[in-house]
C-alpha cells in the first residue's frame, strides 16, 4: 500500500490538511481531524491507493476528508445542543454586519441558519486584546485597506473571536439547567430575558 509514499509521509499531509481545516472550524481540534484521517487510511487503503503517486492529489482527498469530519462535528453538536457553531467566516459576516448597520445590544444579526445576540458578539469582542479591537475595527468600521501583517493579524484575532463566541455558546449549554434533546427543543427567550441571562452568566 505504501510504496510511492510512506506513512511518515502520509501522517504528514494528514497534519497539513488538518490543520488547515481547523482554521476553517475554530474549535474542533487538528489532531483530531488528522487521527481521523489517518484512521480512513487503515481501514479503506483502497480509497487512497490511486493517488499514491501524485501528492497534491493526495492532499486534496485528505482536505475533504477533513471538511467533511469537521461537518459531521458540526452537526453533531447543533442537533445534541440546538445551538450553531460558528466558522470565522460567519464571524466575518457578522462584524460587518454591526459595524455596517444601525444595531443595537438588544438586537439579534443572522448568519446562515442561526442568530446571534449583539449583547454575546459585544461581550465576545470585549475581551480582545486592544490591539485585536483596534484592527478589526478598523477592517469593518473604516473599511481600511490593511497592510499584508496587519490582515494576518486581523485574521488571527477574528479566529480568537470565533473560538470565544462558540466557547460562550458551549458555557451557556453546559450551564442551562434543562438541555435541549435535539432540534426544534431549544426553549424560546424574549430578547430581554436572553440578554439578563447572559449578563447573569458574565
Amino acid at each position: 500500500m505504501f510504496e510511492e509514499v510512506t506513512l511518515e509521509e502520509l501522517m504528514s499531509l494528514a497534519d497539513d490538511a488538518a490543520n488547515l481545516a481547523a482554521r476553517n472550524y475554530v474549535g474542533i481540534d487538528a489532531e483530531d481531524i488528522s487521527s481521523a484521517i489517518m484512521e480512513i487510511v487503515c481501514r479503506n487503503p483502497e480509497r487512497i491507493e490511486r493517488h499514491l503517486e501524485h501528492k497534491g492529489w493526495l492532499w486534496s482527498v485528505f482536505y475533504g476528508e477533513a471538511v467533511r469530519y469537521c461537518n459531521e462535528q458540526v452537526a453533531t453538536f447543533q442537533y445534541y445542543t440546538g445551538e450553531h457553531f460558528y466558522t470565522p467566516q460567519e464571524v466575518r459576516d457578522l462584524l460587518k454586519a454591526v459595524f455596517e448597520g444601525e444595531i443595537d445590544l438588544d438586537d439579534y444579526v443572522y448568519v446562515s441558519d442561526a442568530a446571534v445576540s449583539v449583547w454575546d458578539l459585544n461581550l465576545c469582542f470585549e475581551k480582545l486584546s486592544f490591539k485585536e479591537k483596534d484592527l478589526l475595527s478598523r477592517r469593518y468600521r473604516n473599511r481600511e485597506v490593511l497592510t499584508e501583517s496587519d490582515r494576518r493579524a486581523c485574521n488571527r484575532a477574528i479566529d480568537r473571536l470565533t473560538r470565544k463566541l462558540n466557547r460562550l455558546t458551549a458555557d451557556n449549554y453546559r450551564q442551562s439547567p434543562v438541555r435541549p434533546d435535539g432540534p426544534g427543543s431549544r426553549t424560546a427567550y424574549s430578547n430581554a430575558a436572553a440578554i439578563a441571562k447572559t449578563r447573569q452568566n458574565y
